[in-house]
Order: structure tokens, then C-alpha cells, then sequence
């Protein structure tokens, strides 16, 4: 026999309203009652109907994420952070994941805005802001995720303070002595490539020795490993010095190269210096640990779902950065 919202309440010793409080909103209902109702729900075996709930109220329960590719680290640790961070406010979690195709992501988006979501948290391929316009035309809540923060009117963004990632970064480049630079940057078209191209180049103009600082920029045509090594294998090709230090536009990019660098036969962190970005688990674990910068996986999906719920008027949420130093790097060699 299914186990109805009235037999909870029966059970606990509470009203049926009570327990739509502890289900729907939790933090109206004291804790000592929450872990009652809670306890009853358990041990009744009462399971919710989501659509008939969403029929009720006309308000889903399910949130869609879509990332750009689920096989990079960093997307996946930030989908198993926004799922717990929905579940915590009994809310569940669909992802599509676009693999980096503006005309796959167009048509999940399309997809998503026929179906009556509670809203959306979208990585986007790039930024402009077509895909969110149509979701927003369909009157579904979202959230632009890793976006730089968009000067357009009713759109909603949270993002890492990329520019300050890559500054600081270069910066200990610099102060650690490395004047000859490779900086391997992501796809043109990410906005976190171009956000991290402004970083170095702040820290570029504003750094005393700068000028002195020999500057060289590739750009990768996909965020993995295989692609750093490739393009580490071009540099070194290549005529004229090789260069003290590698500044990657993420983590993957930096372990391809870092990898690579040692089975060459260079001492990372001693003869040449590599750096990365995101500060995915990996980082810490390579043969010469990865000196990186942290994006906080849980902050920006805190952010991301509290922007997104709070849909009462748009936010442009910044999450800061933090540069992490491991082994990977040192002073520049004679």
C-alpha cells in the first residue's frame, strides 16, 4: 500500500502541513520536528511524486545543469557540488553535458525549454548570450555558469575571478626570475581563455620587470592533456630558447606538459616551471605536484544555486581565487 503525506503526518505526531514544511521548506520547521518528520518518512517508507507535486504547484522540483564536457574533472567535481547543494533543499539534478558543440548545446537548450524545469545552471561554449535568452523566453530561471560577469540586463552569472587567477600566477613567474614565458591558453572562443589571456597581461603591464619579460602565447584547441603535450612538442621544435616557465590555462593543459617535461628528462621546478589552473584533485598527486590556482568547485556552486533560486532579480556573483604553490615551480635556472 503507498504511504501517503497524511499517514507521515499521522505517524509523527503532526499535521499534514507540517510535514509539507519539513519537505518543501525545511528551515521554516525547528530541527527537534525536522529530524522527527524525517524519522518518520524513513521509517514509513514515504517516497514523494515528484510530478504530481509539480503539477500541484506548478513549480518543478528538478534543475538541469549543463557543462561544456563532463570528462574534464573540474565540470564533474562542480556536478557532484551543485547536486548535493539542490539536495539540501530537497531538489534534484538532470545533466547534459555538450562536449564543447555550439550546435549540440543549442539544441539540448531548446530541449530544456519546452520541459518545466525549476531552472537552469549553463557553462556555455562561448559568451554570447543567445542560449540563456532562449531559456529565459520560455520563463525558466538561469544561471550563466564560469561566465565573466555580462553587463546585459536581466541575466544572472556567477563566476571565478579568472583575471586575478592568471595575474597572480604570471606574478610569481616573474618574481621567481623567469623572463623567457610560454603562456598555453584554452580555445579562443572560451570566455575563460580570454579571462585568463587579460590576467597575464595585467600582471604583464603592471610587474616592474615586465618589459624585460619574453612573452609567448599559444592556444590550444581542446582542455586535455594530449593537446599540452602537442603543443609543448611544437614549442620545443621550434627555433630559438626554449622556455623557463609554462603558465597553462588549466589543469589538464599543465599535466600534458608537466608529463612530458619529466619524461624528457627535466627536473620540473628546477629546470623549467609549470603552472596550472582550476586546482582539480589530481594537481597535488602528479610525480612533481602542481603549483595551480584554486577555483573553489563548492563556492561557485553554492553561488550557482542560491543566484538561480533567488531568481527575484538578476546577480553577477564573483568567486575569488586563490593561488596555490606547490613543487612545480622555482626560481628561474642560470
Amino acid at each position: 500500500m503507498q504511504v501517503r503525506l497524511a499517514d507521515v503526518a499521522k505517524h509523527a505526531g503532526v499535521s499534514v502541513s507540517t510535514v509539507s514544511y519539513v519537505l518543501n521548506h525545511p528551515e521554516r520547521v525547528s530541527p527537534g520536528l525536522r529530524s522527527s518528520v524525517r524519522a518518520s518518512i524513513k521509517e514509513l517508507g514515504y517516497v514523494r511524486n515528484l510530478s504530481a507535486s509539480a503539477l500541484r504547484s506548478g513549480v518543478s522540483s528538478v534543475v538541469a545543469m549543463v557543462v561544456v564536457d563532463i570528462s574534464d574533472p573540474f565540470f564533474s567535481l562542480v556536478a557532484a557540488a551543485v547536486e548535493k547543494e539542490l539536495g539540501g533543499r530537497n531538489l534534484i539534478m538532470t545533466l547534459s553535458s555538450t562536449g564543447s558543440q555550439p550546435e549540440y548545446e543549442q539544441s539540448v537548450v531548446q530541449a530544456l525549454a519546452a520541459q518545466r524545469y525549476r531552472g537552469v545552471i549553463l557553462a556555455q561554449t562561448s559568451i554570447d548570450t543567445q542560449a540563456v535568452q532562449v531559456l529565459q523566453a520560455a520563463g525558466i530561471p538561469s544561471v550563466l555558469f564560469d561566465s565573466p560577469q555580462l553587463e546585459v540586463d536581466g541575466i544572472s552569472s556567477v563566476s571565478a575571478d579568472d583575471v586575478h587567477g592568471a595575474a597572480s600566477a604570471f606574478d610569481l613567474l616573474i618574481d621567481l626570475g623567469h623572463r623567457d614565458i610560454t603562456f598555453i591558453n584554452g580555445p579562443l572562443w572560451a570566455s575563460q581563455a580570454q579571462e585568463r589571456a587579460k590576467g597575464v597581461q595585467l600582471s604583464l603591464n603592471r610587474h616592474p620587470s615586465g618589459s624585460e619579460v619574453r612573452l609567448k602565447t599559444v592556444n590550444a584547441q581542446e582542455w586535455t592533456p594530449r593537446e599540452g603535450r602537442r603543443l609543448l612538442e611544437g614549442i620545443l621544435a621550434g627555433p630559438g630558447l626554449h622556455p623557463t616557465a609554462y603558465i597553462c590555462a588549466n589543469d589538464m593543459l599543465a599535466m600534458g606538459v608537466l608529463n612530458h617535461l619529466t619524461r624528457l628528462g627535466y627536473a620540473v621546478g628546477k629546470d623549467v616551471s609549470v603552472v596550472g589552473f582550476d586546482d582539480i584533485p589530481v594537481a597535488q598527486e602528479l610525480s612533481v605536484p602542481l603549483t595551480t590556482v584554486l577555483r573553489s568547485t563548492d563556492d561557485l556552486a553554492r553561488a550557482s544555486v542560491e543566484v538561480l533560486l533567488a531568481d527575484d532579480h538578476p546577480e553577477n556573483r564573483v568567486i575569488e581565487t586563490r593561488l596555490v604553490i606547490r613543487e612545480s615551480t622555482g626560481p628561474a635556472p642560470r
